[in-house]
């Protein structure tokens, strides 16, 4: 299986609070991925 890893940019420093994707899914470009807080 091809694995694929991208660097995700913040737009603002935190923490990350919650994760929105589950891990292995295959998401739409601008989908949220986590919540920063």
């Amino acid at each position: 299986a091809m694995k694929m890893e991208n660097e995700i940019v913040a737009t603002k420093s935190g923490t990350v609070a919650q994760i929105v994707t589950a891990k292995g899914a295959v998401v739409e470009t601008g989908a949220p991925l986590v919540v920063i807080a």
